[in-house]
């Protein structure tokens, strides 16, 4: 007589157990965020290291001119969002409630990146649904940023320019892939040029990421483009949830047992 029930009980927690695996993993794991916090009262070039910690930099112009010294500027605007703290940058400074990175020339294409993270290359095969996420305001809805990535020594841009509403602060994202249609080849030569090329012919290689950023075109509308958190990440594991799984199911074997002792 006590069959039924016991079996009622082990479908409920066996259904339970499903839906849990059938859940969708919507939580991220930041496997890398750069803030590009600024400790200080006013802005300051990249290249000022007592106010600053990133090991970003910055190229302009068709000829790819190095800004580090020149155009490449972090505000002490209020960061978007504030107070959080940079992941796998090499700087473990603490978080800052200012810092926005900007440029403020139109008529010129820039280049913000890193490679300064080698020691934690992005290892795509071990991160299939890789994605990068990033804030920004731009003066003309007509702007924009391609994100950038440097594959087996080559860089390459997406197709796509993400836009965003002139004057407000959006987050935009990326799913990464390596669709050939995705990207085209960035045309980067230090102090030489810098410009966007073709449409990839073939899909982007598998290998490590080893440089990533954000590339803003040429921009005739005026007024300034600003980017912050620059973050990469990937979904959390679903290790939680087949262990909630298997303790469900250890649970009803557990119950059965019982209810047979009792009864026998």
């Amino acid at each position: 007589m006590e069959q039924k029930p016991l079996l009622s009980i082990i479908g409920q927690l066996g259904l339970l157990g499903f839906m849990l695996l059938a859940m969708p993993a919507h939580a991220q794991t930041v496997i890398y965020r750069e803030t590009f916090g600024n400790s200080g009262t006013t802005n300051y070039l990249l290249n000022n290291t007592t106010y600053l910690a990133t090991d970003w930099q910055v190229y302009y112009s068709a000829s790819g001119t190095n800004g580090m010294l020149i155009r490449a500027v972090a505000s002490n605007a209020a960061s978007s969002p504030t107070n959080l703290d940079n992941v796998g940058t090499g700087y473990t400074t603490p978080s800052q409630t200012n810092g926005v990175l900007y440029t403020d020339q139109p008529t010129d294409p820039y280049f913000f990146f890193t490679t300064g993270h080698t020691g934690n290359l992005i290892n795509v095969a071990q991160n299939p649904d890789l994605s990068f996420s990033w804030y920004q305001r731009n003066n003309s809805a007509s702007d924009g940023f391609r994100v950038a990535v440097q594959v087996d020594g080559s860089w390459y841009v997406t197709s796509q320019l993400f836009t965003s509403t002139a004057s407000v602060w959006t987050l935009k994202t990326f799913a990464f892939t390596n669709d050939a249609a995705d990207w085209c080849t960035l045309n980067f030569t230090p102090g030489t040029t810098m410009s966007v090329g073709n449409v990839l012919g073939a899909d982007l290689s598998s290998n490590n990421i080893t440089g990533f950023g954000l590339y803003s075109d040429v921009r005739g509308a005026g007024g300034s483009n600003r980017l912050d958190t620059f973050t990469l990440s990937v979904p959390e594991s679903r290790s939680a949830v087949l262990l909630l799984g298997s303790v469900v199911g250890l649970l009803a074997c557990q119950r059965v047992r019982r209810r047979a002792s009792v009864t026998a």
